[in-house]
Parts: structure tokens; sequence; C-alpha cells
């Protein structure tokens, strides 16, 4: 298991490549560019005997939410950050940077320009302490710096402490100054409205009766957070459940079990050939419609069925999914069919007892 090699390290899950149509393969497609060729895992990095600390967190928020640019559903937020102590400038306002709202990403990161606006001198991680997998073949190497943030702030929201992470050759996208990951996401319960576009901030609270029985589990790997997934009624499939991601991305070997044709090159029917733009370059992959998707809580008979027919999703086998020990990646064009909220904290069953397991809970409503 993935979990258990990583004994030492600390894994970082970055959600941030964009996945474009080849030339060729948009000649052959007959609608535009469907919503799924989105966003796809950019990166899985392992540091080597280093711990990152959790910020510490204060407050209360409800803020607005605006698209990504060339996206149809990742979005990002407004965060200032105060000038760190020393700053010569000799301007005190805050520094403001607009940061992805990704769960798919495990730790905070900064654009190398946002760092040298704000002047951050980092520590730089040894390259034997990097172990990784990336979207693309263009990166012969990694190199990373460990940053301490000064005061960041969302509104009322206030996040001390913070340490993030670099990267020379991160890929975040246009519009964006960093990455707002799980490692400030976890410390609150998140609530996202995609019809109003809004993301409501707050302490962590206990699911009601009611609420658990609707519940999906969730599993904490390396960070992030993964769900059972059911699709054209055959499952359960493992999935990264990613806001970070326009898109929904399964493996080859979970396209061949649901019997979708074989590949493109061989006449797949079901299947039309793209390429990633990744965290280090292109990538082939192959472009797919899944007839049903279904996310289901077990805690209910007969269990609600979220389920979305219809949906664009990209095949890819990706050393990134294998490296992470999943079938494939739940993203916005699942998840913003439904007013979410994340419960990221331990799931409290009473009062007094807390239930310690490796699994957190989604609430999904249909939006309002």
């Amino acid at each position: 298991m993935f979990s258990q090699r990583l004994s030492g390290f600390v894994a970082m899950v970055v959600a941030i490549a964009i996945a474009t149509l080849s030339p060729q393969a948009n000649a052959q497609m007959e609608s535009p560019r469907p919503p799924s060729l989105g966003a796809i895992l950019g990166a899985i990095v392992q540091l080597e005997g280093l711990a990152l600390p959790e910020p510490v967190v204060s407050g209360r928020e409800t803020v607005p939410l605006d698209l990504l640019e060339e996206s149809r559903g990742v979005y990002t937020l407004e965060l200032s950050i105060e000038r760190p102590t020393g700053d010569r400038s000799g301007d005190r306002n805050p520094v403001l940077g607009r940061f992805l709202f990704d769960t798919g990403a495990s730790t905070t990161l900064l654009s190398a320009p946002l760092r040298q606006r704000l002047g951050l001198v980092g520590t730089p991680v040894a390259p034997d302490g990097l172990a990784y997998a990336v979207a693309g073949k263009q990166c012969p190497t990694l190199t990373a710096t460990r940053l301490t943030l000064p005061l960041l702030k969302i509104q009322d929201v206030t996040i001390r402490q913070l340490q993030a992470l670099q990267f020379d050759q991160t890929l975040i996208p246009e519009g964006a100054d960093g990455v707002l990951g799980m490692d400030v996401l976890a410390q609150f319960q998140v609530t996202v409205d995609p019809q109003q576009r809004r993301l409501s901030l707050g302490p962590p609270q206990p699911l009601s009766p009611a609420q658990r029985l609707q519940a999906i589990p969730l599993e904490v790997r390396s960070g992030v957070r993964l769900a059972q997934l059911w699709i054209n009624a055959q499952g359960p499939f493992t999935v990264l459940v990613d806001t970070g991601a326009d898109g929904t991305f399964i493996s080859g070997a979970v396209a061949k079990k649901l019997g979708l044709g074989g590949p493109s090159e061989l006449g797949g029917a079901n299947r039309k050939p793209i390429q990633m733009l990744g965290f280090c370059g292109l990538e082939d992959a192959e472009q797919t419609h899944l007839n049903h998707v279904s996310l289901q809580s077990p805690l209910q008979n007969p269990p609600p069925n979220y389920r979305q027919t219809s949906l664009d999703a990209v095949i890819t086998d990706s050393s990134i999914l294998r490296t992470l020990g999943i079938d494939g990646v739940l993203g916005q064009n699942f998840l913003n069919q439904y007013r979410q909220t994340w419960h990221l904290s331990k799931d409290k069953i009473s009062k007094d007892e807390t239930q310690d397991k490796n699994w957190l809970v989604l609430e999904l409503t249909q939006p309002r």
C-alpha cells in the first residue's frame, strides 16, 4: 500500500495541471472541448524527514469564489498576506493573492512571483529528500523551497504559522498566485455553494444523526480525501475527491473493467485521443463518456444515491494515480452539481466519544 511506503515521508499531492486536446484529437471531435477536460493531478511529492506542522487558525467567514481563468468549475479565493518582519520596501499594506481552492492538494503552494513580492527567504529542500511522480516528461528534476508564511487572512479568518512550498517547476495556473491546500482547509468545516459561488469556513462541527445517514465516508491518504465511486453500476473504485480538478479521470485499468472499448489507436469507439498539459509537460490521454457515476453512503438502507448521468471523463495511466494507489479523480464536473459540506475533523459520535478512524465524511445536498 502507498500509505505504508510513506513511513518517514510527508506526501504532497498537487492538483493543478491542465488537460488539453491535441490538434489531431481536436480535429476528430464533433463538439467543443468538453467541461471534463480540466485540471488533473500535477504531482505526488514525498518529502523525506520533513513534517510540516499544522497552522493555527481562528475565525469564521463566508467569501466569494471566482472561476479560475479558462476553467469551467475550478475556483479561486482572495487571501491577504502581511509583509514579513524586516521588509524594507516601506509598504506596510498586505499583499493580496488569489489562491486555488484545492482539496486535491495536501500542502499550500506559493508561486515564484508571489514569493518574490513578499520577499520571503526559505529553506531549500535537499534534492535527495524528494521523491515524486509527475504528469508530463519534461522535468528531469524538481527543486523545492520550504517557506514560513507571515499572517494570512481570509477576511475574518486568520491563519498563523503556515508552512508552504514553492517549486521552481510548478505550473500554477494563470490567474492564481498559489494553491490553498488541505493543510489549511482541514482545520475548518468547509461549505461550498456552487450556485452562489461562495465558500464558508468555520469551526468543525459534529454531524447530526440525520446528516450521518446521508454522509459519504472519506478516507484520508497522504493528506487528501478519497471516496468510493460506482461507475456504470460497477465498483466501488477509489477516487480522489478534488475541487482543483475541472473534470473526472479514470485509469486505463478501470476503463478496461468498464468495457469502454480498446484504446483509441485500436479503434475504441468510446475513446478519443487527447494530450494533457501536466506539471512537467504533455502526457497522452483519452477522452471518454460515462453513463452513470454515483457516490453512495453505506450507513443508510437503502443508501442515498448521489448520481450523475452522462459524465465526460479522461482516461489516463499517469504514474500519479499509481503512486497514490487510486483508480481516478472525481472533479468539479460532478461536485459542482451539489452544495457540499466537508466535515474535515475527526468524526464525533457523541459529546464524549470520538470515532478514531482514518476516514471523514462529505455531505452532498442538491443545489438550492
